[in-house]
Parts: structure tokens; sequence; C-alpha cells
């Protein structure tokens, strides 16, 4: 559950709407999702690289995601989007 609302949070965080099409996309979001995937697996050994916060947080700092922002968000909108 906590993955998943910091993925709704990096998503309302970056996301940009294109004006012309009306399409609301992310690069940075796909990117997250993506190394996510790569980095966070739920056999690794190390905890840095394990499935949950700390390879979550340390995913989002690789790719320069505005962590605050999403900390914000999450102590915002944690309990409605889930």
């Amino acid at each position: 559950a906590n993955e998943d609302a910091r993925q709704l949070c990096i998503w309302n965080t970056t996301s940009r709407s294109n004006v012309e099409g009306g399409t609301t996309y992310s690069e940075s979001f796909w990117q997250y999702i993506a190394a996510f995937n790569h980095e966070c697996s739920m056999e690794a050994k190390d905890p840095s690289r394990r499935f949950g916060d700390r390879c979550s947080w340390r995913v989002i700092d690789m790719l320069g995601i505005d962590a605050a922002a999403v900390k914000g968000c999450l102590q915002r909108y944690r309990i409605p989007f889930l």
C-alpha cells in the first residue's frame, strides 16, 4: 500500500498536461517505475536494494525526483489515495 501511494504521489507531483492533445504524461513517473522494478527486488539481500521504502527513496533520489514534494503529497493524500 505504501508503494502504491508513493507511485500516485510521484505521478501527481511530476505529471504535466499537453495542452494540444489534452493528455497528461510524466517521464519521471515511468523512469521511476522502470528503475524501481529493476533496482528493488523482493529477493535482494541488501536492504537498500530490497523492495520497500528504503529502496524506493533511493531510486527517487537516484532519478532526481523531488522527494520533498512526494513526501508532502504522501502526508496530505496517503489515506484518500488508498
